[in-house]
């Protein structure tokens, strides 16, 4: 009686054991799939970590490129409106203006007229100089061409017949638009001088109007009005002589 109890107590106390180790066991595996986790995650994160690192030291190079681009692109700008305020201040100092701009004009005119340089040169080098005139004006009146006048004396010519002097305007309108045989007086004429010898040149806008040509050593200077006879262009010529040279 005793043994069999003895046996069934043995047993029982084997059963308890093995109970115990089987928890030990599902303890041991539930740590170790524990810490396999925790190490997955770990290196999952450190993984993320890194690609976060080396995203942030991308951007940081990114922000880089462009802050020296836009430094780059600042500078230029920079550049650029400077040489723009150069080539303004040149342009400024250089372009004529003015008086200097009209003079400018009228020296080109000339040239394209095909009056020497060296003549305009010498002109404007003793423009300063004194000038001896006749004080004997001749005056002349023709009829200015409107393109409705057929008259003979719609010129006149000065200097011994060496320069000859011709006029158009627009003619004048009636109230109903009907265009009359001379010129508005109110409007801009046109006014040629032309060399017997070759050479052209013409005064535009509104009366009066002076002009001046040269020929032969002496300067012949026009002043041109409107006459007291209608349609009609009054010439007043004064020759003076040039500086000694011309």
């Amino acid at each position: 009686m005793a043994r069999g109890f003895r046996k069934q107590r043995r047993r029982e106390v084997a059963r308890r054991r093995l109970g115990v180790l089987k928890w030990l066991v599902l303890i041991g595996g539930l740590a170790g799939l524990g810490w396999m986790a925790y190490a997955a995650g770990s290196e999952l994160a450190r993984h993320d970590i890194r690609r976060l690192q080396e995203q942030l030291v991308a951007l940081e190079d990114e922000r880089a490129r462009q802050t020296d681009a836009a430094a780059s692109l600042r500078s230029e700008r920079d550049d650029a409106l400077q040489r723009l305020e150069d080539l303004q201040r040149r342009y400024d100092h250089d372009l004529p203006t003015g008086e200097a701009k009209d003079l400018f004009a009228l020296v080109r005119r000339q040239l394209e007229a095909g009056v020497a340089i060296d003549r305009l040169r010498f002109l404007i080098a003793t423009a300063g100089e004194a000038v001896r005139c006749d004080g004997n004006p001749d005056e002349k009146r023709f009829v200015v061409q409107t393109g409705l006048t057929r008259s003979q004396n719609d010129w006149v010519a000065f200097a011994g017949q060496t320069i000859i002097v011709r006029a158009s305007g627009e003619a004048v309108l009636t109230e109903d638009g009907l265009k009359q045989a001379w010129f508005d007086e109110t409007k801009p004429v046109t006014v040629r001088f032309e060399k017997i010898d070759g050479g052209e040149s013409e005064a535009k806008g509104v009366l009066p109007l002076s002009h001046s040509v040269i020929r032969g050593g002496h300067e012949y200077r026009f002043i041109l009005t409107k006459a007291s006879v209608r349609g009609y262009l009054l010439v007043t010529m004064e020759r003076c002589r040039l500086p000694t040279g011309q």
